[in-house]
This record gives C-alpha cells, sequence and structure tokens, in this order.
C-alpha cells in the first residue's frame, strides 16, 4: 500500500482527486491518506513532490453505507 503525507488541505483534495480518478479505495489514517499501491498513483506522487512511503501491509478501504452506480 501507498501512505500519502499531504503537507495542506489543498494538496489532500488534488491527491483524493487523482485517487477517485483511478476508481481505487482510500483509508485514512489522521491527515494521511492511504491507498492500494498503484505504480500510476506513486508516479504522479513523484511529479508533484508530495511524501509517500510503500508499506507491505493489509489495506483496509473505509466503508460506507452508500455507494453509486
Amino acid at each position: 500500500m501507498i501512505v500519502i503525507f499531504p503537507e495542506n488541505t489543498m494538496r489532500s483534495a488534488m491527491i483524493a482527486y487523482e485517487i477517485g480518478n483511478r476508481h481505487l479505495p482510500i483509508s485514512l489514517e489522521g491527515s494521511n491518506i492511504v491507498t492500494p499501491y498503484d505504480r500510476f498513483i506513486e508516479e504522479f506522487l513523484r511529479m508533484e513532490s508530495i511524501n509517500y512511503e510503500r508499506r507491505r501491509e493489509a489495506f483496509e478501504p473505509m466503508r460506507r453505507g452508500d455507494h453509486h452506480g
């Protein structure tokens, strides 16, 4: 998984937008965003100089009571 450390709200929104466009699930750890590993997301984070780390842990997505589609 990838743990992302956005430095502010604007960056968090931009990151969430990019992850959402790839239809990847997320979870939140405080102000950090966690998502399953995706090489395109990792490339985006590098290009935007956003701090992140890769971890070998089980990913647990956020649960919601509703969904679209």
